[in-house]
């Protein structure tokens, strides 16, 4: 996880185009950019874990990405001068929007921690605990 990239504004726009001009595919740059968003929503590297693999999380986002994705095409099918690089500009300060959303209830659930039962013997008599795996 890399805390570097810690999303501003502007930053993030930048490290959006940076990615776009450097993925061969559209689901690199799609993939990149959810691991993009999920270093920018979580803080431990066990929660950045979970919310990555989280398939409720992906989906809810997948599906904030395509409205996006087609609000820009609207948008863009006004301006049809608009190509090339400057396209690409406004497709991630569209997309950029994503950053600074998040489904906080599937992110809780995505990053909760379960308690695990330990069972221990001393002085021969079985003491069961639980244990919260924090990292």
């Amino acid at each position: 996880m890399n805390t570097a990239k810690t999303a501003t504004k502007e930053n993030a726009v930048a490290y959006l185009m940076e990615l776009l001009q450097n993925q061969e595919t559209k689901e690199n740059f799609i993939l990149e950019f959810y691991i993009f968003w999920v270093e920018n929503v979580t803080i431990r590297l066990r929660d950045f874990q979970n919310v990555l693999a989280s398939g409720s999380v992906n989906k809810w986002w997948l599906q904030e990405l395509a409205k996006h994705e087609e609000h820009f095409r609207e948008i863009a099918a006004s301006y049809p001068e608009i190509t090339g690089k400057d396209k690409d500009q406004f497709y991630c300060t569209i997309v950029n929007k994503m950053m600074s959303r998040f489904p906080k209830a599937l992110l809780d659930q995505a990053q909760k921690r379960e308690s695990k039962p330990q069972l221990t013997k001393v002085a021969g008599k079985r003491i069961e605990y639980s244990i919260i795996n924090q990292n």
